[in-house]
């Protein structure tokens, strides 16, 4: 049985008519099915606009929306020798007349996963023809044929139709603030984080998860794989005489994916290499074969932000730490390993010249334009919306690894309504501690991030940022090297890559410890009204991102020096 030529559905049938009653006739079943299939992913087919109902696809995504679990058959039918895995659309009379027994019910965990959010252009891995929404018309109602294994057209949604269903739904409601004032939120159909990459093919699938072991994990906001049956959406009448509530809750017509396999995703897996780094092996092997070359790479790096910095190093050398900076622990009080950072940039440098090039640099990379105007209407923050039981998705709700820039260069005073002090509020909270406020109305949901941000201002940020440096143009400057492309452009990507991801274990020789307290102990002397605590920890995590730029996993005295000099350097240009 090839992935080319299976027709699950059937295989799967096939299955639970041989069983019978015996009792192993269970979910199961289905992962021992398909375990060499799942084994060999890259074989399957990715879900895209040819896909049709019964077909096996994968799906790399971004989990938007956990759903309540839901009780269906696992088996039914006189001889028992039927199931309702991996389909919701069954027309057979034995389901509708089936009595509930526990001993033939399971539960399964909808998911709402939409297309990974932020990806440049370049990271986009080919995947066919994508599901275009733009051209998407809403599925007539109508019951599936219970043969799933027959060839059915391809989905086609219409965004119109979708957004005059969903105002239908939720009714007419009255205007509360004036109108330049209304929130700039999209229709909920879709509830992408980032509305704009609908049109670049960005979609939203309903994932069924049967694995037990998955359902009692944290899912939300994780990259994921799914290898799955695809089987169209449409809300219908089903067995129990009620509506497919996932469809229904949507108020859209949206495609389902009932999986036979679930993999969390790293940042490595949801990526553009993830192919080259697809075992332990083969990413410690580019990791050796990327030092020998690291000297060069890093040089050619540094150049590419230092030429859309107007030459300035210093800011080039601050960029690179923070593109390469996560997360790596958390403590009651501190975040470790994360830097926030604001770049006070000339006002003849435009902020689209820095952003151009970090969105040819790194995988995924999102822009937030921050105005009044934006603060004042958009929401940054993901809120629960009960009527329609969704969280509503929200910019700020983003995969580990994104890079986030604040565009600041266009802010200018003026009033902020509650909204705007909202989502302040909110970006604060990235900025400091790497975490975001769920609203979800009778309370607030902290949930961890892990995305280095970057701020671009005319003038000190609104925002509490680790390290503020005011960029100065080199009138001297000259690049040393032409505008990357072709294959040394890819090796910069390759090896950003390659840097953004810590090594398992980071380490601080006791020699290299004792200075630092010594140093710090020596400094907090000289600028009591500068130095403190928080200072420390700042460093040290400049300390550790500097240090993994030059792909070292310790911190050596070398780079301590280097951190406390940029350090110096960067007070010096903000007195």
């Amino acid at each position: 049985m090839t992935v080319g030529t299976m027709r699950p559905l059937d295989t799967i049938r096939a299955r639970f008519g041989d069983m019978g009653r015996e009792v192993r006739a269970t979910p199961e079943v289905v992962d021992k099915l398909f375990q060499g299939v799942v084994e060999s992913a890259e074989s399957v087919p990715e879900l895209s606009e040819k896909s049709t109902a019964g077909d096996l696809v994968k799906f790399k995504c971004f989990v938007q929306d956990v759903f309540e679990q839901e009780i269906y058959f696992f088996r039914y039918g006189s001889e028992m020798n039927k199931t309702a895995i991996c389909c919701d659309q069954v027309a057979d009379p034995e389901l509708a007349n089936q009595a509930p027994s526990s001993d033939l019910l399971s539960e399964r965990l909808p998911l709402y996963c939409v297309s990974i959010p932020g990806r440049t252009k370049w990271s986009r891995q080919p995947t066919g023809e994508q599901i275009d929404q733009k051209t998407e018309q809403k599925i007539p109602k109508r019951k599936f044929s219970s043969d799933m294994g027959e060839t059915h057209e391809p989905l086609d949604l219409n965004k119109e139709n979708l957004a005059h269903s969903e105002e239908a739904k939720r009714g007419k409601r009255e205007d509360v603030e004036m109108k330049s004032e209304q929130p700039a939120t999209p229709s909920l159909s879709l509830n992408l984080p980032i509305p704009s990459e609908l049109a670049e093919g960005a979609f939203g699938v309903v994932v069924k998860i049967y694995d037990n072991s998955l359902m009692n994990q944290p899912l939300l906001n994780q990259m994921v794989e799914v290898v799955g049956i695809v089987e169209e959406g449409e809300t219908i009448e089903n067995g129990f005489g009620g509506e497919d509530m996932e469809t229904s809750e949507l108020g859209v017509a949206v495609r389902k994916v009932h999986a036979i396999s679930v993999k969390k995703l790293n940042e490595l897996e949801a990526g553009p290499f993830a192919e080259e780094f697809s075992s332990t092996e083969l990413l410690s092997d580019s990791r050796n074969q990327f030092k020998m070359a690291l000297p060069e790479l890093r040089q050619q790096l540094v150049e590419s932000l230092r030429s859309a910095l107007m030459g300035d190093e210093l800011a080039a050398e601050y960029a690179l730490t923070n593109l390469v900076s996560r997360v790596e622990r958390r403590t009651d009080t501190m975040v470790v390993g994360k830097i926030s950072l604001n770049f006070i940039i000339p006002k003849d440098l435009p902020s689209s010249k820095v952003i151009s090039t970090l969105e040819a640099l790194c995988p995924r990379v999102h822009v937030i334009p921050v105005t009044i105007q934006s603060l004042n209407t958009e929401n940054f923050v993901p809120k629960k919306n009960y009527a329609q039981n969704r969280l509503q998705s929200s910019r700020l709700q983003l995969p580990e690894g994104t890079v986030l820039v604040l565009d600041e260069t266009n802010l200018e005073p003026g009033q902020l309504n509650e909204r705007g002090l909202k989502n302040l509020s909110a970006l604060k909270e990235i900025v400091t501690r790497q975490m975001l406020n769920y609203d979800f109305e009778f309370y607030q949901m902290e949930v961890n991030t892990n995305i280095p941000v970057l701020s671009l201002s005319r003038t000190k940020s609104l925002l509490p940022f680790d390290d503020t440096l005011v960029c100065r143009e080199e009138a001297k400057y000259q690049p040393s090297m032409a505008s990357p492309s072709g294959d040394t452009l890819r090796k910069l990507r390759l090896g950003l890559t390659i840097l953004s991801t810590p090594e398992p274990a980071f380490e601080v020789p006791e020699p290299v410890s004792t200075k630092i307290e010594n140093q710090f102990v020596e400094m907090r002397r000289q600028f009591p009204a500068h130095v403190d605590q928080d200072t420390l920890h700042r460093w040290l995590s400049l300390a550790r991102a500097r240090a993994r730029t030059y792909g070292e996993s310790g911190l050596t005295e070398d780079r301590w020096n280097q951190v406390i000099s940029m350090y110096k350097l960067c007070k010096e240009r903000s007195s």
